[in-house]
């Protein structure tokens, strides 16, 4: 019997006591790394940790043999953006348990409560509002800050065109009401102006190209100058070095950034938008590749100068969403861990921004980010061992997610699943474009009769080809007949309904649109701008509409 076929069998096993057995340990914590250890989970905490000597092993726990292999803290992302739920089962089979999104809605806010409640697997979510643009005065950012908190937002995201007063005024107000204030250096502003009121976090270096080296306003010999500056600040620097990285590579080739594995994870209608036609950054001259890759060597210069002053350096991707292309959520995990280490961290430090220091960060230190007693089980099972190639976590043996064993048989499913709807999607697109809507359809039914719990495109993929055809294409009729097939596809979702219901207004139908409305604040109470529009509509169709 294989490892993997013996992982998986165990999986299935009764009870809800796990032990990790005879397991290299990289605890992260007080007692270090230990090469023979024991890990109890009972339920979704970890119950004991130690040697074979100091830990009663119970009887009817399943047993997880880790021989050879490591265990370590789940992975935590500081820079994501969620796109749909389909990204959530990425991060997780990539081991990545916990994220931080910065831009999200009021749709991350009901997948982050469905996660915490354990109705949805996936990382817990640390959240963001939309990102903070043009504010000029400080009672216009105080009462920006405050709508965000009522929604239920922990972070702000401070991003571009900002005054410098109401910056201050920003990061003020959100310490005022619980939140903590992170983002970009705004291009208006120098990082002098930022650091006089500094964030939790700046969540790019490639930010202090902008607001430092920029213009030729200060050059490589500053670079101790600017690490003291930022150290004496208190802020922390998530440094999103592959996401830069990857910006060159395309910038070079867009056919070697399709070579990597992980990219057919990633949707259809992604992957379109990310070739040669659509691509944003397919208007970099060929000169430009060379200094792009000169300008990532320096940010990893000026972060060995940080990380030396006592910066915290972090890790964060910008994967997901509609960031950077070819940033495969939970793939681009792994890929950072390298780069750190380039910027002079040992494994075992770039390991700790990925978890220790990332939970320290988000104040949730006596959670996760180590493997001790009464911390919650978000922990990754790699074989071999990380802290002699940090490249050793993307040999993922298992992945504990809140105290549920994921074997790598069923996250190779999970991930071998995800590929399938992408290649369906294909077929997908390739119907939408030849047959239009009825052809699409058509595919729709029968990609169902083959396999009802596979639909053949994500959720947000028909969403954005539908905003095409009502915005764009000036095609309204085109946009309810996809909008209507994303609904009978993926009925439970409330922003499927919502775009519904602003296609059918845009036409006309003002009493399916009123249904469409209807239904979408059914399914999420707190969506007032649906309320809204259910009100206008009511109001606009006439008596009798009221108590519908």
């Amino acid at each position: 019997m294989t490892h993997a076929l013996l992982l998986a069998l165990l999986a299935l096993a009764p009870g809800d006591v796990t032990v990790f057995d005879d397991v290299r340990v990289v605890t992260l914590g007080p007692a270090g790394t230990l090469e023979r250890g024991v890990v109890v989970v009972e339920g979704d905490r970890i119950r004991a940790v130690g040697t074979p000597d100091e830990v009663e092993l119970p009887d009817d726990a399943r047993r997880v043999p880790g021989h050879g292999f490591t265990l370590v803290p789940g992975l935590i992302d500081l820079h994501v953006h969620v796109g749909d739920e389909v990204d959530l089962d990425l991060y997780v089979a990539h081991g990545v348990t916990t994220v931080r999104d910065l831009g999200g809605g009021l749709w991350h806010l009901g997948v982050r409560d469905r996660v915490a409640s354990g109705r949805r697997l996936g990382p817990t979510l640390h959240l963001a509002g939309p990102k903070v643009t043009g504010v000029h005065d400080a009672e216009a950012a105080r009462a920006l800050v405050a709508e965000q908190a009522e929604r239920g937002f922990t972070w702000l995201k401070i991003y571009g065109d900002i005054a410098p007063d109401a910056y201050g005024a920003l990061v003020g107000a959100a310490r005022e009401l619980g939140m903590r204030p992170c983002g970009h250096v705004p291009r208006n502003l120098t990082v002098e102006q930022v650091l006089e009121t500094p964030p939790d976090s700046i969540d790019h270096a490639e930010e202090f190209l902008y607001g430092w080296f920029d213009g030729g306003r200060h050059g490589r010999g500053s670079i101790p100058e600017l690490a003291e500056l930022v150290a004496a600040s208190g802020t922390s620097v998530v440094a999103t070095l592959t996401c830069y990285d990857h910006i060159g590579r395309q910038a070079a080739s867009f056919e070697r950034a399709f070579d990597r594995g992980p990219v057919r994870y990633a949707s259809a209608y992604s992957r379109r938008t990310w070739g040669p036609d659509e691509n944003r950054y397919r208007g970099f001259p060929p000169d430009a590749v060379p200094q792009l890759r000169d300008l990532l060597v320096l940010q990893k210069d000026f972060l060995r100068a940080f990380h030396e002053a006592g910066v915290p350096l972090l890790l964060g991707t910008d994967s997901g969403g509609d960031g950077v292309p070819f940033m495969i959520p939970g793939a681009s995990a792994h890929d950072e861990l390298p780069q750190l280490v380039a910027c002079g961290l040992t494994a075992e430090e770039a390991l700790a921004a990925g978890t220790r220091e990332a939970a320290r960060l988000l104040g949730v230190l006596d959670e996760v980010g180590t493997i001790e007693a009464g911390k919650r089980a978000d922990l990754l099972l790699v074989k071999g061992d990380p802290l002699a190639d940090p490249t050793n976590t993307t040999l993922r043996a298992g992945v504990m997610v809140r105290g549920r064993w994921l074997p790598e048989a069923e996250l190779d499913g999970m991930l071998a699943r995800i590929a399938e709807q992408s290649r369906r999607e294909e077929a997908f697109l390739v119907a939408l474009r030849d047959g239009g809507p009825e052809a699409a359809a058509a595919l729709l039914a029968s990609s169902l009769a083959d396999d009802p719990s596979l639909v053949p495109f994500r959720e947000d993929s028909l969403n954005e080809l539908a905003y095409e055809a009502l915005i764009l294409d000036d095609r309204p009729d085109t946009a309810v007949e996809l909008f209507r097939l994303n609904a009978e596809a993926y009925p439970e979702s409330w922003s499927v309904h919502d775009s519904l219901g602003e296609g059918l207004r845009a036409t006309g139908r003002l009493e399916e649109a009123l249904a469409a409305y209807e239904e979408s604040v059914r399914l999420e109470p707190r969506h007032v701008d649906g309320a809204r529009c259910v009100a206008e509509l009511r109001a606009e169709l006439g008596p009798g509409r009221e108590e519908r």
